[in-house]
């Protein structure tokens, strides 16, 4: 991915202008993977978990703020999928114990966390009928089910409805590692394959999107489905086979800014400007794949392609330490919210309160439980 001749039998890659950043405390493991800490990635994650928190704060300001779901989705793709490529170049295999290890280790003690604050209070409050839907959703919680409690069964998952996308991500990760190394190992690593794959399920997802936009756009549970989503992560992944295969090497500086600016237009439009939010039919008609396209685009000129404006905004200082604390944000600014709503209800200024909570939370959490778990993480990388 970063210039080693050979990785997966594919030509070498392009070498990245922009050198990996230092790594800080808790993800020593990224000095040792041939991609590196990126800054700006975390500034993505900054993005994408503050345009979340506006959609679930000021909702009929930011109609279509849920794509910042979708970035994660693409930017969990891209990443998986890169590590999982180089360690296989790097050594000649895949450990997936060592893969889930780890993934364990990054998302479960937060997580955790969240659903031992929650049984607390759920324990030590009133009846309400938030704290009765809350009971009946910890169970789709800790099995990593809720996108299809909700969206199939349609069962209020009280404050836990957010954890659906969190559902469809590890969905992911039990699955495509598997597929992936199948297939590598059928065509003797050949990662073109691998990309072909992805892109003709991409495009099967957008033509099934397309046909239900003509059923029932306005279920909101529709997009909670993994087989209506499955093709967010997978444009990640494509892109990380396009890189292996080094594939933008051959693309022209004014080509890749003219990408940056379609790609940042693509995401205001539909995070700002589609009011429809999930109405807006548009989203099926080819929105979240031109969503997910965008978010890769981005990702490239971080990586593979910097582009000096971009990284300027993406690795500033308050984006990037958001971008750290973004996987506790998520976890913890909806129930949060959904708590304080019965005293503040839906005041547009009650983000002075939930946000400063919500951050303060997500801090504790970093320091407190992620970061040690991540010290873990990388002793059984170096192992």
């Amino acid at each position: 991915m970063t210039g080693r001749p050979g990785a997966l039998g594919a030509p070498a890659a392009t070498p990245t202008p922009a050198s990996p950043a230092e790594a800080p405390a808790g993800v020593e493991h990224a000095r040792r993977e041939g991609l590196g800490y990126r800054p700006g990635l975390d500034g993505l994650r900054a993005v994408a978990i503050l345009s979340v928190m506006a959609g679930h704060t000021w909702g009929w300001l930011f109609p279509g703020s849920f794509i910042g779901v979708d970035i994660f989705f693409v930017l969990s793709g891209f990443l998986i999928t890169t590590l999982l490529l180089e360690e296989r170049a790097r050594t000649g295999r895949v450990s997936l114990r060592k893969f889930y290890a780890r993934r364990a280790l990054r998302l479960l003690p937060a997580l955790g966390a969240l659903v031992v604050a929650a049984t607390v209070w759920i324990l030590v409050t009133s009846p309400t009928p938030l704290r009765t839907a809350s009971i009946h959703g910890l169970p789709a919680v800790v099995l990593y089910s809720s996108n299809w409690v909700y969206g199939l069964l349609h069962v209020d998952l009280g404050i836990f409805g957010h954890t659906w996308s969190l559902s469809l991500e590890e969905q992911f990760y039990l699955l495509w590692p598997a597929i992936l190394l199948l297939i590598l190992a059928w065509r003797r690593g050949s990662a073109k394959t691998a990309l072909t794959v992805c892109l003709a399920a991409i495009a099967f997802a957008t033509l099934v999107r397309w046909r239900v936009a003509g059923l029932n756009p306005s279920e909101d549970g529709l997009r909670r489905l993994t087989n209506l989503r499955f093709d967010m992560p997978l444009v990640g992944c494509a892109l990380a086979l396009a890189a292996s295969r080094g594939w933008f090497a051959r693309i022209p500086d004014r080509v890749a800014t003219l990408a940056t600016a379609a790609s940042v237009a693509v995401l205001v439009f539909f995070g700002l400007v589609a009011r429809g939010g999930l109405t807006d039919v548009r989203f099926y008609r080819g929105g979240f794949t031109l969503v997910a396209l965008a978010a890769a685009v981005l990702i490239m000129r971080v990586v593979h392609l910097p582009s000096r404006p971009l990284l300027a905004v993406l690795a500033s200082a308050p984006l990037v330490w958001i971008g750290r604390i973004s996987y506790a944000l998520y976890l913890w600014h909806t129930p949060i919210r959904d708590v304080l709503d019965g005293s503040l209800g839906s005041r547009p200024w009650r983000a002075l309160v939930v946000w400063p909570l919500a951050f303060a939370a997500a801090t504790a959490s970093y320091f407190l439980i992620e970061r040690q778990a991540l010290r873990f993480k990388d002793r059984l990388v170096a192992r």
